[in-house]
């Protein structure tokens, strides 16, 4: 007869079960796999050292040769004075300990934070880093609605403070509304970090451009978080038009080439650059391990395939 508990039933508990955070379900970033190509290299870590001993650590996007754009918060407080800063450091591409495209300092900054939906910087870098990196274009509808109603889709690239020194991105977002008239509210993924970090449409395009910077988000990673704009709810005194009227002629080598829009009531655009191959390189004179690093005697029991076969050979003779 059939045992009559084979038609009953039952039930397991888990003891142990496993917790996932809502951060980790609904995170849509990812690493990028090769930091040091175009154009994720115009993309850089901002390091800042206060006076006081204070480290800052934000992102930022290169939009000329020597324009950094990020935001007004990495640099000013809420009162909108800036920072008491001691050391700035822009480092294109970074990935840990490489900084293949070297590190940057500054040499004027613009900026505003009123502690809310004012926040923005451009930052004139000493040098021109976009000679080795290239640089983004850029792009700013007015009224800045626009951007909610016409379903741009966006990508978010930085260097968030959950993935020490490494660069992240989003790759898939829209404006999901305008805050405060001026900030574009967005279902991107970033956390702290990321602040600065650009804002684009067209990233697997040849003219990647920027459309704002991370200002703000209410949560520790997942949407929203919004953006500062080209263009806010007016057309003056913003970083799309400091960056046409001076930041990117502030440096006769700039290669910058104006901001552009060929329908009235079309974008104003700048175009995004590869990097100056006109510029020479210079080789040093390097005559090899043998000579800097290395003796003969360390060398002389070097494995080379000549001296596998001999020895080969040598084995099979004894045979």
């Amino acid at each position: 007869m059939a045992d009559s508990n084979i038609m009953k039933s039952t039930v397991i508990k888990n003891a142990n079960p496993l917790k996932v955070s809502q951060e980790m379900l609904f995170d849509d970033r990812i690493q990028v796999a090769r930091p040091d190509v175009f154009p994720n290299r115009c993309v850089g870590q901002i390091e800042i050292k206060l006076r006081n001993g204070t480290i800052l650590q934000a992102s930022g996007s290169l939009i000329s040769d020597y324009t950094v754009l990020t935001a007004g918060h990495v640099v000013k407080g809420t009162n909108n004075q800036f920072l008491d800063i001691e050391t700035f450091r822009f480092i294109p591409a970074r990935n840990h300990s490489n900084m293949p495209y070297g590190i940057y300092d500054w040499s004027e900054m613009r900026a505003v934070y009123n502690g809310g939906s004012r926040d923005w910087a451009l930052i004139s870098l000493a040098q021109p880093a976009g000679f080795q990196t290239g640089f983004l274009g850029t792009s700013a509808k007015f009224p800045v609605n626009r951007w909610a109603n016409e379903r741009d889709h966006f990508q978010h690239i930085g260097f968030p403070g959950d993935h020490t020194d490494e660069m992240w991105i989003d790759e898939d977002g829209v404006c999901t509304g305008i805050h405060d008239n001026r900030q574009l509210k967005t279902d991107i993924d970033a956390a702290h970090g990321q602040s600065g970090g650009p804002l684009t449409i067209n990233w697997f395009s040849n003219n990647p451009q920027v459309c704002g910077c991370l200002s703000w988000g209410p949560n520790p990673i997942e949407d929203p978080n919004y953006f500062t704009p080209g263009y806010e709810d007016v057309k003056t005194d913003v970083w799309m038009q400091w960056l046409c009227d001076e930041y990117g002629k502030k440096h006769s080598d700039d290669r910058f080439s104006g901001c552009q829009s060929h329908l009235t009531e079309g974008p104003v655009e700048t175009k995004s650059m590869l990097p100056n191959y006109d510029i020479p390189h210079v080789f040093t004179d390097d005559k090899g391990p043998s000579i800097r690093r290395f003796t003969p005697r360390a060398t002389e029991n070097w494995m080379t395939p000549h001296r596998a076969r001999l020895m080969v050979n040598q084995q099979d003779k004894k045979l």
